[in-house]
């Protein structure tokens, strides 16, 4: 999914490109690196003992609109 970090400066200053990004998205918004460190910490944490061999989505929604296609 897209997240919203600077490792591509002025990715975000053409705004017609960003609106077309935004609307591919179901939540209609970017992610945030915090959004990505929360699964991963949950994955470090015990609360995920028991979690094995899973693939985790942190696109938005955009996966589950795509593979329809």
């Amino acid at each position: 999914g897209h997240i919203d970090t600077t490792v591509h400066p002025g990715t975000n200053t053409d705004c017609e490109a960003f609106g077309i990004r935004l609307a591919e998205i179901p939540l209609h918004r970017m992610g945030t690196p915090e959004e990505v460190a929360d699964l991963c910490m949950y994955l470090a944490s015990p609360a995920a003992s028991y979690v094995t061999g899973a693939s985790y989505l942190i696109d938005g929604g955009m996966t589950k609109t795509t593979s329809s296609l």
